[in-house]
């Protein structure tokens, strides 16, 4: 409840990640050249005339914001959102820089999802994007193997390219987490005959696909904000590239609706199935209390202390009783079997 109380621009991390060290790494780049390297603080950063895309890892040092806030003037409000990892998926479009808020999406060894708050600013003047991760690992290595081997054209464009590379990673792997909760539900379509097992797993698929869509819907309105007339982030010649974007996220979107369907009628067949099984071991017991009503009856009837009771005298007596009784039991339920009600 802390981040509540504090004034506006107070910097408090409140992600889970509080033990992770601080790492800038950079990378500078331009069409002929590639460097990749490790810097202690921003001031590095003034000497590098290229492209540059700094990844810093490790919220918890908050002297590395107020140095930002120093050097480029970046606003201790929109700082504050990058450290309270609470925050919404977001795009806000300053004077001089834009901020970023994402969440990033992996599929983890285990098969879990892990969402990460992940932040991305921008300062066109300065040729510069910074991105901020709460702890190692993120969904960016294909990029930096493209920008190492010159493949792509990331070495061959500006910084707006770019992010819009940055952005369709964050939704490649996001469609890749929903590709992963997809084959489990049709797994779980299979298995929804398993009575615990289903279930529990049915509630841990909803839950995780409510994640998903809560990370990824914010992207389509973030990415039409960058791709207004207006917008001071990209040029017009990235545009129709974070067209090709915003189709992939509205597909993921549609798509995470439709399975959100299907777990609905995956539950509502895990719930038939379940009523249907109670009723038909409703109808076994109906038909055992029906076979045994007069079978009780003769019970009953034969065991009255009465002292003059002329039938108990019969010799074989109980022999015939108890051919009395297998045979009503045998007659009701060949007429079970021909009403169909077994």
């Amino acid at each position: 409840m802390k981040q509540y109380m504090s004034p506006p621009g107070t910097l408090n991390y409140t992600g889970v990640y509080t033990d992770e060290p601080l790492e800038l790494d950079l990378i500078a780049y331009d069409r002929d050249h590639y460097e990749r390297k490790t810097i202690h603080a921003l001031k590095d950063l003034r000497h590098e005339a290229k492209c540059k895309w700094l990844n810093i890892t490790g919220l918890n040092d908050i002297e590395i914001f107020k140095d930002l806030h120093r050097q480029y003037g970046i606003d201790l409000l929109a700082l504050e959102d990058v450290v309270q990892v609470s925050q919404r998926s977001k795009i806000e479009v300053f004077s001089e820089h834009s901020l970023s808020i994402f969440k990033m999406v992996k599929v983890q060894a285990d098969g879990k999802l892990l969402i990460e708050h992940l932040s991305l600013l921008m300062l066109p003047a300065e040729k510069l994007i910074i991105t901020f991760q709460e702890t190692q690992g993120d969904v960016f290595w294909d990029i930096r193997k493209r920008m190492e081997t010159a493949t792509g054209q990331v070495r061959f464009k500006g910084i707006d390219y770019l992010y819009y590379a940055l952005m369709d990673a964050i939704i490649d792997h996001q469609t890749e987490a929903f590709y992963h909760l997809q084959l489990q539900i049709d797994n779980l379509e299979k298995e929804v005959f398993d009575r615990q097992k289903s279930l529990e797993s049915l509630y841990s698929l909803r839950r995780d696909l409510l994640n998903l869509k809560t990370a990824c819907q914010p992207l389509g309105d973030m990415i039409e904000a960058i791709m207004r007339e207006n917008s001071k982030i990209v040029s017009l010649e990235v545009t129709h590239y974070f067209k090709d974007a915003l189709d992939h996220q509205i597909h993921l979107m549609n798509q995470i609706s439709n399975y959100r369907e299907i777990i609905s009628n995956i539950y509502d067949l895990y719930q038939s199935s379940l009523n249907n099984d109670m009723n038909q071991i409703m109808k076994m017991l109906t038909i055992f209390s029906a076979i045994f009503i007069p079978l009780s009856f003769l019970t009953g009837f034969f065991g009255m202390n009465f002292k003059d009771f002329p039938v108990l005298n019969v010799v074989g007596g109980v022999h015939f009783f108890v051919l009395g009784c297998l045979t009503i039991a045998v007659a009701m339920l060949l007429w079970f079997k021909h009403k169909d009600w077994l």
